[in-house]
């Protein structure tokens, strides 16, 4: 029986031949490309609140989205903290203001995490910062995709900052992720975060965030190719 491949654009391929057969295929791979595409993030933060946005198609539901954090700035390890004693809260926030669509439009899906001052300095996501950290930048990648920087501090002040390192992996679903669904695409975002405590004296109550790098993602693709 001849195949018939439909695309938003309302155009249908038939597949008679082996080459027209080709030709569905291609298509179709290029909308599950459009349906699980993902950009970003856009990085933003207040005090120990920061958020990640990311850009999705309006074909994903709000439960075919979800995250994982890890320590370190490798996401494929072991070291997964999304779940942790309480020094990071995490949760995914999406643009509900966006109708569900085709896979043609897009959606915000924001990754917003917390810090807990007085349990941050004992994880093991943190350590003291000194001047060599700096070459984490340089060694990981070249390119930062996003850095902020509120605190004009002295970097050689060693005694006045900390360093945080984490990795989040951002992941589309082919379905409800909590209901069998089969991860399809991922991006992958080592972060680091330098924290200054020098603007106050009791750091509990008062810890800045001085300097924060989303380093450029070292790995996006598509997981699982449903149509090979």
């Amino acid at each position: 029986m001849p195949l018939l491949l439909c695309l938003q654009s309302k155009h249908c391929v038939r597949a008679d031949t082996d080459a027209d057969a080709d030709e569905v295929q291609r298509l179709r791979k290029l909308i599950l490309q459009q349906r699980y595409a993902i950009s970003g993030p856009v990085y933003g933060h207040d005090k120990l609140d920061f958020t990640m946005d990311f850009i999705v198609s309006d074909y994903m539901d709000d439960d075919m989205v979800g995250y994982k954090l890890y320590d370190g700035l490798d996401c494929l390890t072991d070291d997964d903290i999304t779940e942790n004693s309480g020094y990071l809260l995490s949760e995914l926030i999406p643009d509900n203001s966006t109708l569900l669509g085709d896979g043609s439009g897009e959606r915000t899906m924001r990754v917003r995490m917390s810090f807990d001052p007085d349990l941050i300095v004992n994880s093991t996501i943190y350590s003291p910062y000194n001047d060599n950290d700096i070459d984490i930048y340089n060694e990981y990648n070249d390119t930062d995709t996003d850095t902020d920087t509120d605190t004009d501090t002295d970097i050689d002040d060693d005694g006045d900052r900390g360093i945080i390192e984490m990795c989040l992996r951002f992941s589309n679903y082919n379905t409800n992720k909590d209901s069998n669904g089969v991860e399809i695409n991922f991006d992958h975002n080592p972060i680091v975060i330098v924290i200054d405590f020098s603007s106050n004296p009791d750091v509990e109550l008062d810890m800045e965030i001085a300097e924060s790098d989303i380093l450029e993602s070292n790995y996006t693709g598509i997981s699982l190719v449903l149509f090979p």
